[in-house]
């Protein structure tokens, strides 16, 4: 089925970008100069129950395939306020990326359960609910895991500056080097 079929490639590529938040955030908040930053991204779970509450509804008015946009929406949002936010006048940015965080697990990693038992029928739900684990959990977090090291290898300064242990500003092409 065509439509499966792009889910379950979008779900991979979003998998495969879920470390650059789970792992690294707190060390990039750190480094933007947040004070407690993982205090601060408990904001999250505050989200999630706020989202998670919100869904049934927004499955009800919106159907499953919006929902899942918007799943998606939510966390292209969240990296692109990550990579344009910072410590000081952004950091509007940052916490924004952190309450999103909600509509991003509600609305595409719950949802997509939904999905699943909607296409696969009863006879073959376990199978292809195990074909998403291993798209997502599997694949996706392994490349994920391996992409998000690469990264923070290749922004790795050779010395700390300021406090910073990275050179994030590339990633925000509008920003200028640390060390120009």
């Amino acid at each position: 089925r065509r439509n499966f079929a792009i889910f379950l490639v979008s779900a991979l590529f979003l998998s495969s970008a879920t470390n650059f938040y789970f792992v690294l955030t707190n060390t990039y908040l750190h480094e933007l100069g947040v004070e407690k930053a993982a205090a601060k991204m408990t904001m999250a779970q505050a989200s999630d129950l706020v989202f998670l509450s919100l869904m049934p509804f927004w499955l009800r008015r919106f159907g499953l395939k919006a929902t899942l946009a918007t799943g998606l929406a939510a966390w292209t949002a969240r990296f692109f306020w990550l990579a344009l936010g910072n410590g000081g006048d952004r950091l509007a940015l940052v916490y924004g990326a952190i309450l999103v965080h909600g509509m991003c697990y509600a609305f595409f990693s719950v949802t997509a359960q939904y999905y699943v038992d909607q296409e696969a029928g009863m006879e073959r739900r376990g199978a292809v609910q195990g074909l998403l684990t291993l798209t997502t959990m599997g694949i996706g977090n392994f490349t994920s895991a391996w992409l998000a090291g690469r990264v923070s290898d290749h922004f790795k300064l050779a010395a700390a500056i300021g406090g910073m242990e990275h050179d994030w500003k590339p990633i925000d092409r509008k920003s200028t080097r640390l060390n120009s």
